[in-house]
């Protein structure tokens, strides 16, 4: 009977030692998962962010060549602009006015 309790006993600790190793790889393996989440969300935050700055880049250079256009327009024959500004007044005046309270 000695024997054999001590054969239960061996059992029983290597299957608690087995669990604790089990308990810890799960652990370990659901951190690396989590970092690979975390890793692949900021890189397409990243992504995101620079495309962004791109597009405002691109609107800024947009802008800016209306505006050097726009004024060459102005200098040289101003008929254009005052049918451009006529339109404008005209399209203020056809749109509904929304309050905000």
């Amino acid at each position: 009977m000695g024997l054999n309790d001590l054969e239960n006993e061996k059992e029983r600790i290597l299957k608690e030692e087995m669990e604790k190793i089990n308990e810890e790889y799960d652990k370990k393996r659901k951190d690396f998962e989590t970092q690979q989440k975390i890793e692949r969300s900021t890189k397409i935050n990243g992504c995101r962010v620079l495309k962004m700055k791109r597009r405002s880049e691109v609107l800024e250079q947009i802008l800016k060549e209306t505006t050097v256009k726009l004024a060459k327009e102005v200098c040289t024959d101003s008929a254009p602009y005052k049918k451009l500004m006529t339109s404008f007044i005209v399209q203020v005046h056809l749109t509904p006015i929304v309050w905000w309270w």
